[in-house]
């Protein structure tokens, strides 16, 4: 054991970084005895204690330092750095990062202050505008009505600001395919801006152009305005309240007299905002003034018309209620026309590379709280992002994952594939519940209705959630890695022959599906309406198939950005299509 740093948390415990063990941090009691292991992004290189509840890390070699809570571990901010640091250091609200030739200050909240300044060309300045919305800006443009544009690298925003710095607009965002954008410029002549995006640093991927229009000459709306400030309040004071029940869960009693002094101070603060944005905002009544002609029209007419009523046949059956009583009626589902089916873009990232060359996600899933999980086939770790593709943390695991099925409300089960067994993990608390060991090597993984359908190469096992075997289901199966359930249909990809499969729970086939347009068919999800989503390894693209497996039709290829897909994961409940790529792209799309 090398121990390369260490630190004394608030609560007395002791936390080291081995520098023989990379990507882990450990915890001991003052007596020595060991706690845990925390895996980490990257080679610990120091820590310093923020507060009560936080630490910073950095790392060898990384462009990038982390605050996490030392309570659970969890990563709160993820700060991205021009270069690679070194030692870290706390003191006054503020952080002290060393580089290899000088010493930088920040905030905690990013290495920039997220600041916008206008000056004369004299260096006086004329304003200043600051939102939380727009992290780490790192590129500025100005049209022809000295509005400003201004592109937030880890906010993936484009913002536009007006020329005297009172007011502000997102004009695109993530959803919009922006992501970690480094520079814009407008062009006054055509009235266009280009922006260029980055997929890792340095590195330049898309270069994209958005035609400006209605541009506002004159300044946005303080109406809009005021109604942004409350919104972004709301958002303080929501974060202030979940900061609050996790001090009380996990803090002592002097840590939440402490805390809870300070989160006070914080609401008096916001609440006060709050007034003085109410006190200063205006109603706006609204009139209407008739023209001349009108007024004139309505004193001299007496009459606009005649109501009249006449008699006719009527149109009444009667119906007898003994005829209703012998007929009964069936509801037939329509059928969606596959070509009608859209996607639309909401989020989109990379996974975090905890090694560099040793990511492949094998699966992923949206959680019921609506944060994403993914599985790592060649690290020992599930990977938790939420809904706006923040890193949450990595969930050590017990070998190396392939699959995931969600099992609602607040289970997950995990397939270790050549390991033959899978794990029942709460989703609260990431702890096993149960272990079960399986005859066979099991890659894919679903649940219907209390039953676990586990997919080994050649044979489906049918298990209870307590680990029985109820059944194995001998099938022509060949190279089956992936497997989906839905009411009472079993689905699964043969990526040997190309084929999609459908069967009924206990097996019996009921249509395959075969193109030309699908090569190496992987992960498999099925919609609201039985139809079928599956992506193609190879052909890099994302098929939807009609529930009958009579028509189909490709709604991602490569042009889409589609490289490698390995599985795809239907949200019924938001009608949301998750889809994640071997090299760790995920994105979120929704289902229109």
């Amino acid at each position: 054991m090398k121990i390369n740093v260490c630190a004394i948390l608030p609560n007395g415990h002791l936390l080291m970084a081995n520098g023989t063990k990379e990507n882990h941090l450990n915890v001991y009691r003052d007596t020595g005895e060991h706690i845990r292991d925390i895996l980490v992004s990257g080679k610990p290189y120091d820590i310093a204690v923020i507060d009560l509840n936080r630490i910073v890390v950095t790392y060898w070699n990384a462009f990038y330092l982390e605050v996490m809570n030392n309570n659970t571990f969890n990563v709160e901010k993820n700060i991205s750095l021009q270069n690679s640091c070194f030692e870290v250091s706390h003191g006054d609200g503020r952080l002290y990062v060393v580089y290899e030739n000088d010493i930088q200050v920040m905030d905690l909240s990013d290495n920039s202050t997220n600041q916008v300044h206008c000056c004369r060309l004299n260096g006086e300045e004329l304003w200043k505008f600051e939102c939380d919305l727009i992290e780490l800006p790192h590129d500025i443009t100005v049209d022809s009505y000295q509005n400003v544009y201004v592109v937030g690298y880890n906010s993936n925003n484009l913002t536009i600001i007006q020329h005297d710095g009172k007011y502000s607009k997102t004009l695109l965002t993530e959803a919009d395919g922006l992501y970690h954008p480094t520079a814009v410029d407008f062009d006054t002549d055509k009235r266009t801006l280009l922006i260029c995006l980055h997929s890792i640093w340095h590195n330049v991927e898309i270069i994209s152009k958005h035609n400006i229009q209605g541009t506002p000459k004159y300044g946005l709306s303080s109406i809009l305005w005021s109604m942004f400030n409350l919104e972004s309040t709301e958002d303080k004071l929501t974060k202030i309240r979940e900061e609050t029940l996790h001090m009380k869960q996990f803090s002592s009693d002097i840590q939440v007299f402490l805390g809870t002094r300070q989160i006070n101070n914080l609401v008096v603060s916001e609440t006060e905002s709050i007034k003085s944005a109410i006190g200063t905002t205006k109603d706006n009544e609204l009139k209407i003034v008739f023209h001349n002609l009108i007024v004139k029209l309505l004193d001299e007419v007496k009459e606009f018309g005649q109501i009249k009523v006449s008699a006719c046949a009527t149109s009444l059956h009667f119906r007898d209620i003994k005829i209703d009583q012998a007929q009964i009626g069936i509801t037939i589902p329509t059928s969606r026309n596959m070509s009608e089916i859209k996607l639309q873009v909401m989020t989109s990232f990379d996974i975090f590379k905890y090694r560099k060359h040793t990511m492949n996600i094998s699966s992923c899933v949206s959680l019921p709280d609506g944060h994403f999980l993914m599985a790592n086939g060649k690290g020992k770790h599930l990977i938790l992002y939420n809904d706006k593709g923040k890193h949450v943390r990595a969930i050590p695991v017990s070998s190396r994952p392939y699959d995931i099925t969600v099992i609602k409300p607040s289970r997950i089960a995990v397939s270790y594939g050549d390991a033959k067994y899978l794990e029942i993990i709460d989703i609260n608390t990431f702890t096993v519940e149960k272990k079960i060991e399986l005859k066979d090597d099991c890659f894919g993984v679903s649940e219907e209705d209390g039953r676990l359908y586990v997919v080994g190469y050649s044979s489906i096992q049918v298990l209870d959630l307590s680990g029985r075997q109820l059944e194995t289901l001998k099938m022509e199966l060949n190279d089956v890695y992936y497997i989906t359930t839905s009411k009472d249909r079993l689905l699964y990809t043969d990526t040997s022959k190309n084929k999609v499969h459908c069967c009924r729970l206990n097996g019996e086939e009921l249509w395959q599906f075969e193109s030309e347009s699908i090569r190496l068919p992987v992960g498999i999800t099925v919609d609201n309406k039985q139809n079928v989503y599956v992506v193609g390894h190879s052909s890099r693209n994302l098929t939807v198939i009609q529930h009958n497996g009579k028509d189909s039709t490709t709604l991602l290829t490569l042009q889409d950005g589609l490289h490698k897909p390995n599985d795809v994961y239907f949200d019924k409940e938001k009608r949301t299509l998750l889809l994640c790529n071997e090299r760790g792209k995920v994105t979120l799309y929704k289902v229109i």
